[in-house]
């Protein structure tokens, strides 16, 4: 774990990271909405960019290109404040990547029990370009979890509620001085 003491208050980005099926998109907006900042989703930023969903610019244009696009858009962002900014499932394996999102806020990993990060994503309803089977699925797993770990807080999520894991998160960002108190609105 760092500590946030000398730097929180120049750049305030809060980046969710996770596998597919953490609730990055889904918790982002919650948590953005609870301190009144802005939420990002990455993955929409590039459908938006490149005007295709993420399964076709898959299809389409491979995965390399993806990776390309999501680099600018993260470097983008990296520039902005008061935003909590969901990413991709794979944007942590990137080093520059993580060096990025170190230097300009902290990486929040939404940490699953890989059985349940299956069962979300499959729930989802829609397509996810690099679900193609459950052992494929948790091979992937396995090999981001190295990167996941790298981040500045670890929420563990089993178990808990939309509600339950912004608040954890709340806790943790304020202990660690990446948002004032008086910021967190009232949670429903």
């Amino acid at each position: 774990m760092t500590s946030f003491s000398n730097y929180a208050m120049e750049k305030k980005l809060i980046f969710l990271i996770g596998f597919m099926g953490s609730g990055k998109s889904t918790i982002g907006p919650v948590l953005a909405n609870a301190i009144g900042w802005h939420f990002i989703d990455l993955d929409l930023t590039i459908e938006q960019h490149v005007q295709l969903p993420i399964h076709e610019i898959f299809a389409l244009k491979g995965e390399s290109f993806f990776r390309a696009i999501e680099k600018e858009m993260l470097s983008h962002v990296s520039t902005m404040d008061n935003a909590v900014v969901a990413t991709g499932g794979g944007m942590s394996c990137d080093q520059e990547n993580r060096n990025l999102m170190h230097a300009s806020g902290i990486q929040i990993w939404l940490q699953w029990h890989p059985d349940n990060l299956l069962k979300n994503a499959k729930n989802a309803g829609h397509l996810r370009p690099l679900l193609k089977d459950d052992d494929s699925f948790l091979e992937l797993y396995y090999s981001r979890k190295q990167y996941y770990e790298t981040a500045d807080i670890i929420i563990s999520c089993d178990n808990l509620t939309i509600q339950d894991i912004v608040n954890t998160i709340l806790q943790s960002v304020t202990k660690y001085n990446i948002i004032d108190n008086d910021e967190v609105l009232d949670i429903v």
